[in-house]
């Protein structure tokens, strides 16, 4: 971790061959740390010192290292573009297509979008019947007590009982994973569901109905036009996954986890009085400043992606990292390449993630005449 840490500053600082010099003798051969550093090598030779044969060893390690949906899909794309560089397009888009299997995912989608298919589909393991779902929880006893547990308003004791049932690692059906899920929003614990979802996606299921829920947003907040909805909702699950009372470490606060003293600032460009209790109590006052503040940066940046980093870390790092890598609006940088040398692993994990969230969102919206809307997200 410490070895990476340094060879990043050395990354940032545009010294390329010794960032590569210290990463190579990592002297590790599998797990976490290793996948990564193989990828750095690769993306080190492939995009800054034009080393594409090297590149493509480190990618190939690095595929080989990793078996979770979100490192399968990185691996393929970058194993697909160091082939397109190549000018090996047969290869490349062999492997585009086994990260456009991945279509839940940033690199997934981005694969696809490299195999120019215009239709656009993800792959939904959801299976609901509701009179079976209806017997379910009059006849299983862990789902009766969920349900009793939300008569007495605890839901929160109710988490592990959801996640025994439909967890993916003890091989439940489809049906009981999502009637798990289901039963979670049923009780208004959006946040399990999503749980539920997340722990079957490492196994490469997805549930989309119960990973990707929807709440009302607000079309325009004061004279600010909201972004669409499938921007607003992709940012809250990733923030706080519909959980109304969320408090992170920081203190950041409620659905679209907000600083109060960001907050505070925002009631008085709203005109909508401040109260640092409503921040967790009262979701339609956290949706609005929210809302409008992700829609302001919007405008501000003129790009989403540039926007999601700078709600996560600040617009003036945003600022100081155009100022130091380059502006991808003008072509200086490439996004993607922009978006991993992001200097924080959490802002760059936050940016992928709504990104990709916004997609499956918009997938759902028509699932049968869907697009790929990445580019849009990333190139608009």
């Amino acid at each position: 971790k410490e070895r990476l840490s340094v060879a990043r500053d050395k990354i940032s600082d545009k010294e390329y061959k010794m960032a590569y010099d210290i990463l190579k003798d990592h002297r590790l051969n599998e797990g976490a740390d290793y996948a990564e550093i193989e990828w750095h090598l690769g993306w080190i030779a492939l995009s800054f010192t034009n080393q594409t044969e090297i590149a493509l060893n480190h990618f190939l390690k690095m595929n080989a290292a990793v078996s979770y949906p979100i490192s399968k899909a990185r691996a393929a794309y970058w194993i697909g573009r160091t082939y397109k560089k190549l000018g090996q397009t047969s290869q490349a888009n062999t492997w585009f297509r086994t990260g456009s299997q991945y279509g839940t995912t940033f690199y997934g989608q981005l694969s696809h979008k490299e195999l120019d298919e215009r239709r656009f589909s993800i792959n939904n393991n959801f299976k609901f019947n509701e009179d079976r779902y209806e017997e379910f929880k009059k006849t299983n006893p862990l789902a009766k007590s969920v349900v009793i547990l939300k008569e007495l308003n605890r839901t929160k004791y109710s988490k592990d009982i959801l996640r025994h049932l439909g967890d993916a690692e003890q091989n439940r059906t489809s049906e009981e994973i999502s009637m798990a899920g289901i039963l979670a929003q049923e009780i208004e614990r959006l946040d399990f569901a999503i749980q539920i979802a997340k722990n079957a996606s490492y196994k490469n299921l997805n549930f989309l109905e119960i990973s990707f829920p929807r709440i009302e947003v607000p079309k325009q907040v004061k004279n600010q036009k909201i972004l669409d909805s499938s921007v607003i909702l992709a940012l809250i699950r990733q923030e706080s996954e519909f959980d109304t009372t969320a408090n992170s470490t920081v203190g950041a606060k409620g659905l679209m986890q907000i600083m109060p003293a960001t907050a505070k600032l925002l009631s008085k460009v709203t005109n909508i009085d401040f109260s640092r209790e409503k921040l967790t109590r009262d979701k339609d006052y956290n949706l609005a400043l929210g809302s409008y503040y992700i829609s302001d940066l919007d405008d501000v940046f003129g790009s989403h992606y540039l926007a999601f980093a700078a709600y996560n870390a600040g617009p003036h790092r945003v600022e100081k990292w155009i100022k130091a890598y380059g502006d991808p609006r003008r072509k200086q940088i490439d996004a993607i390449d922009f978006i991993e040398l992001i200097p924080f692993q959490e802002t760059r994990n936050y940016v992928q993630r709504v990104s990709e969230n916004i997609n499956v969102y918009e997938y759902l919206n028509d699932p049968n005449n869907a697009t790929n809307k990445i580019e849009k997200i990333l190139y608009r």
